[in-house]
């Protein structure tokens, strides 16, 4: 948990009260949280976050036929219901796997590509292993499509899968399904592009078949993931220059340095001030903020030293300014509540990926540390 965050919650219990700061409990979501905290900063809501951040905003160039394919089958081996290789159709390129399905069920299954393009599935306790030398390396690009299929099937059979991780971005809820209009053929698809994309990829999510009686045998009720690039909007910088422009999150100062552009070297990336005077209305919130994101940017350049005594004095300035805080966004009527003021001045300092690990590793300095929260108001602008 961290530190700024975790005060947060408990100095609306106590005014004294133990401080344990532990990093290692972090899910290492490498800069998607902070973006998602940014986007929440405006009003969007997270699943809108996930969406405008995941989903792939140009062409889907696919690397070769569908590396896993879900469908329906004939029950027991007499079929196939998992094909995972280079060609999840192809016999000499792919390995099978059985499921025998429960209608409307949700069965979870995750997908792990390593960097030699080898491949395990594992879904409803069963693995699938497919090794680079049975048909070729799998290869990993920036994006992933998936794509669902109902064909010559009754309205009432349909299929719907949920992606709910795609690499390090966890908790997902991306879905996509076919709506039973037609007893000819409908199909759904979604190309998502792939956070810290590498030679490496784990996708996660649950896939549901709907159907009466017997489940169709074959492909007429399907789904395949096809691994490629997204020709525009795949990279995090391109997502978050389109956000920016769409004014979706704020305009951030993304260099390769931790300490960022502080013209008047008061101690706040000059981003940060122009963030914080324009969401923050009154005298008391803009400088109770600029204590905070001061002592947030001490933290980072600690984290990125290894200093534990460093980093425990800072932790302690952290506290005091969260007192200024509680004063001066007490909450309702207040428009943004003090829990929700941590998380965007966490968000908009930590905003890159060597910014984010030396927060994180500041945070795990801490481990296992305990201090009282102070008395008092320690307002310092």
């Amino acid at each position: 948990m961290i530190v700024l965050r975790l005060l947060a919650l408990l100095v609306a219990f106590c005014q004294y009260c133990q401080n344990s700061s532990r990093g290692g409990d972090m899910n290492r979501r490498i800069l998607f949280s902070f973006i998602a905290a940014a986007l929440g900063c405006l009003g969007a809501a997270p699943s809108d976050a996930v969406a405008n951040v995941l989903t792939c905003a140009g062409p889907f160039t696919g690397l070769g036929k569908p590396a896993l394919e879900i469908r329906g089958g004939r029950p027991g081996g007499a079929d196939w219901e998992f094909g995972l290789g280079t060609d999840s159709q192809s016999a000499t390129m792919s390995v099978k796997g059985q499921q025998v399905w429960q209608s409307a069920a949700w069965l979870p299954f995750s997908l792990t590509i390593d960097a030699q393009g080898s491949a395990v599935l594992t879904y409803g306790g069963n693995t699938l292993r497919y090794a680079a030398t049975q048909g070729g390396k799998i290869d990993v690009g920036n994006a992933v499509r998936v794509y669902v299929k109902a064909s010559g099937t009754t309205p009432a059979s349909s299929v719907a899968v949920r992606v709910t991780r795609i690499n390090d971005v966890s908790g997902l809820d991306l879905p996509v399904n076919t709506s039973p209009t037609s007893t000819v053929f409908n199909d759904g698809s979604l190309a998502l592009s792939v956070p810290a994309p590498g030679t490496s990829l784990r996708v996660d999510g649950e896939v549901q078949l709907n159907f009466q009686g017997t489940v169709p045998a074959g492909s007429r009720l399907g789904v395949t993931l096809t691994l490629g690039n997204c020709t525009a909007g795949s990279t995090w910088g391109s997502i978050l220059q389109g956000l920016e422009q769409a004014g979706k999150i704020p305009t951030l100062e993304r260099s390769d340095t931790l300490t960022g552009i502080d013209n008047n070297d008061n101690g706040v990336r000059d981003d940060i001030e122009a963030f914080i005077a324009a969401n923050y209305t009154s005298t008391g919130q803009r400088t109770a903020a600029l204590a905070s994101a001061k002592h947030l940017q001490e933290a980072l350049l600690a984290g990125s030293i290894g200093d534990v005594d460093v980093a425990g004095a800072i932790s302690k300035d952290l506290s005091r300014s969260l007192n200024c805080l509680v004063k001066h966004f007490p909450g309702p009527p207040t428009t943004r509540s003090l829990q929700r003021v941590v998380t965007e001045l966490e968000g908009v300092t930590a905003n890159t990926r060597k910014r984010t690990v030396a927060y994180l590793d500041f945070n795990e300095l801490l481990d296992g540390t305990t201090g009282l929260a102070p008395k008092g108001e320690y307002c310092e602008y």
